[in-house]
């Protein structure tokens, strides 16, 4: 009877000190989850709120909110680089979250391609050449970086300059574009 009753507290013993280490554990990955939260604070709009009431959370609630919002949240990090020059962040943000994921995709690789033109070819330039404003004067570079690379190129060197022409589609239905030496004279944007 006194083994019996000795092997009931050693067991007790073992549970007890089992649970503790499960329950360390748990905090422990709780916490470490929570980290990942911190390059998400300028997109959660009640950040201190919402990681005080996810450190009550169960482990598997806070793994399933973090698998609801890191994929939207981290299809907009590249954003946070033109925090200060996207005048209305809030509803931007706002408007991203509740698009599905390929939706917020294209449109944050719209926003970077617009700062993109903008920080390369300067403000006036570079808004023009992402509203597709195309322009006399233009180079090449400028072309490939708003429609890409050209279906067909064609190159006519002439005695004193050299004469390239970009296809982009067919010469007869598509958008054609005429460098001189380097800079655009002429176009067809159909």
């Amino acid at each position: 009877m006194l083994e019996f009753i000795l092997s009931i507290i050693f067991i007790g013993i073992i549970l007890y000190f089992f649970n503790r280490y499960q329950n360390k554990k748990q905090e422990e990955l709780r916490n470490q989850n929570l980290k990942r939260y911190e390059k998400f604070r300028e997109f959660i709009k009640d950040y201190d709120k919402t990681i005080e009431e996810l450190k009550t959370a169960p482990v598997k609630k806070v793994n399933y909110t973090l698998s609801v919002i890191m994929p939207k949240y981290g299809l907009m990090l590249p954003l946070l680089k033109y925090k200060e020059r996207i005048n209305n962040w809030d509803d931007t943000i706002k408007g991203l979250k509740d698009l599905d994921v390929n939706l917020i995709k294209s449109n944050v690789k719209d926003i970077e391609k617009r700062f993109f033109l903008i920080d390369k070819y300067g403000e006036v330039s570079g808004d023009k050449l992402y509203n597709h404003d195309y322009f006399i004067g233009m180079t090449e570079e400028m072309l490939i970086d708003t429609k890409g690379f050209p279906t067909k190129k064609e190159k006519e060197e002439l005695k004193t300059k050299t004469k390239l022409i970009y296809i982009y589609g067919n010469k007869s239905s598509g958008d054609v574009f005429t460098f001189v030496n380097g800079l655009c004279e002429r176009y067809i944007d159909r």
